[in-house]
């Protein structure tokens, strides 16, 4: 009996032996050189991605440089553990050949590719739903262009320190939840495309990050509740945030301490956030055309000079209506900081009368009202002689007419014929002269900023 079993389990052995030597003969050979495609529904390859970038890198090494990698469609969970990480740190990929990982599945797994470095060709993870963190950490991309173009990233996504070459770089109709982070980044001479992104809730860091000669494009980019951070980056091409949908609900908009070597476009948008431009450096024209900045029901630290920046860049532009909104709102700004109450009362009733010189109808208006009560008060003290008490009003209201020193003279005169004037009375007739010119000074002050050419 344990002779048979022993037998037994003598012949199993040397059936697996057999297979294994069968299997290595065959992959003996094997001549990966002729593969064109590395294809995640071939088990082997399959296999050999998920051991780790040791057995991966090796595959590769077996392989062309104009190899592609396809791995679109692969829906990952199937092959692994779940609650497993998508771990490809330090991967390696054809030189030239192109990698797609379209629509592929990784569940929900976190996704790692950071120091992962791929070739010259295209790179793809279009449509993909990434349900956890993904992160390309000091990550190269080659010539190609690398689309992340409809994907959905529910989680942080971070690309801090990777480097592009001279492919574009497209996130098309991408959809971001949380965080999306781009600092110290270097792109190469594409275009980076954010056209028609979303971002629900999405903070955006591109702080320290060099740009390309290629193009920046945020058009018709949607926003909900969004911080957008491009402080300390240099710009070598042109940079487009124009018709933003949702610009009213950016939290906050900076590029403070970057650099532009070519255009900047923020035109045809609407902000409830101030655009900080401070410390930049401009060499080509910045584009304000239709831009509208509301103001903030409050101010905060810093908003003064946000204010100021953007009122240079309008007057440069010749567009002087706007610089003086942005003056209006700079004066607001600063008020809230001045430490001398005396100096914020006088700044805010400066604001009230005529909104820091805009406003021609506040101080007409106030003009008026002073003629028409100084009227009934001089005609009250003079037996209520009301076409003089009105001629010796208006003549108060407006000295410098030829005939205003004539008629304030005789008109006087003929109010107070009873007696001695009381000295109040010429008080009061100068108070009125004072501010009648004030308002008559905000009035032309006024004018001048609407007509100014």
């Amino acid at each position: 009996m344990e002779c048979g079993l022993r037998a037994l389990q003598e012949l199993i052995l040397l059936v697996r032996a057999r297979e294994k030597q069968k299997i290595g003969s065959l992959a003996m050979k094997t001549n990966y050189k002729d593969k064109k495609i590395i294809s995640g529904r071939d088990e082997e390859a399959f296999n050999e991605f998920l051991a780790g970038k040791e057995r991966w890198n090796a595959y590769v090494e077996k392989h062309g440089d104009d190899t592609e990698v396809d791995f679109s469609g692969v829906d990952f969970p199937k092959r692994r553990k779940y609650g497993d990480k998508c771990n490809f740190s330090g991967y390696r990929f054809p030189k030239k050949g192109h990698v797609n990982f379209e629509e592929a599945n990784f569940g929900g797994a976190v996704v790692y590719f950071d120091n992962a470095k791929f070739g010259e060709g295209s790179v793809n993870f279009n449509k993909v739903n990434f349900k956890s963190f993904v992160r390309f950490k000091y990550t190269e991309f080659g010539k190609g262009v690398a689309s992340f173009n409809e994907a959905i990233f529910c989680k942080d996504v971070n690309f801090n320190f990777a480097k592009f070459g001279e492919g574009g770089v497209c996130f098309l109709g991408t959809e971001f939840r949380e965080s999306l982070f781009f600092m110290m980044v270097e792109f190469g001479e594409g275009d980076l495309s954010f056209t028609g992104a979303k971002f629900r809730g999405a903070d955006v860091y591109f702080n320290g990050t060099k740009f390309g000669q290629g193009r920046v494009f945020f058009k018709e980019a949607e926003f909900e509740n969004s911080d957008m951070m491009f402080e300390y980056c240099e710009f070598k091409g042109d940079v487009s945030f124009r018709s933003l949908k949702g610009s009213d609900k950016l939290n906050g908009l900076s590029f403070r301490n970057s650099i532009f070597n070519k255009s900047l476009d923020i035109s045809d948008n609407s902000f409830n956030c101030i655009p900080n431009l401070s410390n930049t450096k401009l060499t080509n024209q910045v584009s304000l055309d239709r831009m509208k900045v509301n103001h903030p029901n409050t101010y905060k630290k810093g908003d003064g000079e946000s204010l100021c920046r953007l009122k240079e860049i309008a007057e440069d532009n010749k567009s002087y209506q706007q610089a003086l909104d942005f003056h209006v709102m700079e004066m607001r700004a600063k008020r809230c900081e001045r430490e001398s109450p005396f100096s914020r009362i006088l700044d805010c009733f400066f604001d009230k009368l005529c909104v820091y010189g805009q406003s021609i109808s506040r101080p007409t208006i106030c003009l008026l009202v002073s003629i028409v009560v100084s009227w009934g008060f001089y005609g009250y003290y003079s037996n209520w002689n009301m076409e003089n008490s009105f001629l010796y009003s208006l003549s108060q209201a407006l000295p410098f007419v030829s005939a205003g020193r004539t008629s304030a003279n005789y008109n006087f005169n003929k109010l107070f014929t009873c007696g001695a004037v009381q000295e109040w009375m010429y008080f009061f007739s100068l108070i009125q002269g004072l501010f009648s010119f004030l308002f008559l000074f905000l009035i032309g002050l006024g004018l001048r900023n609407r007509f100014r050419l």
